[in-house]
């Protein structure tokens, strides 16, 4: 359920970064981290928890928002090109990364369903590239 909610999400994420004017403006990348940041605290104070990490973590955690913004802006450089096509193949690979990130870091096994959705996703993006 959570899958299917994340994968919603990222699509209408895609659709509504595609729509947004084409003159290069990057509001369409802060409205987006605006929208993450009230999900996460309506998350956390439905559940009455209070976020804590260490100082590691908390470096980590920095230093994956500086590139998931990064990323957002190329993506929305490539969207405002025209070049959906070409980006959203590549850009609907990032739960791979986070599947692949919590192996190598966490020790996370990665279950089988996630290693055919790996694939299939591998096989997509290569019919697309050969056309």
């Amino acid at each position: 359920l959570l899958a299917l909610a994340a994968g919603v999400g990222f699509g209408v994420s895609l659709v509504l970064f595609a729509a947004a004017s084409h003159h290069g403006e990057m509001w369409p990348v802060l409205g987006a981290r605006v929208a993450a940041c009230a999900a996460v605290w309506v998350v956390l104070l439905g559940r009455r928890a209070t976020p804590t990490l260490a100082a590691v973590p908390k470096g980590l955690a920095g230093a994956a928002g500086v590139f998931d913004v990064g990323a957002t802006m190329i993506l929305l450089v490539t969207l405002q090109s025209n070049l959906t096509a070409v980006i959203a193949p590549v850009a609907s690979l990032a739960p791979a990364f986070t599947a692949g990130h919590a192996w190598w870091y966490l020790h996370e096994r990665i279950s089988r369903l996630q290693l055919v959705g790996l694939m299939v996703a591998l096989a997509g993006l290569a019919l697309i590239a050969v056309g």
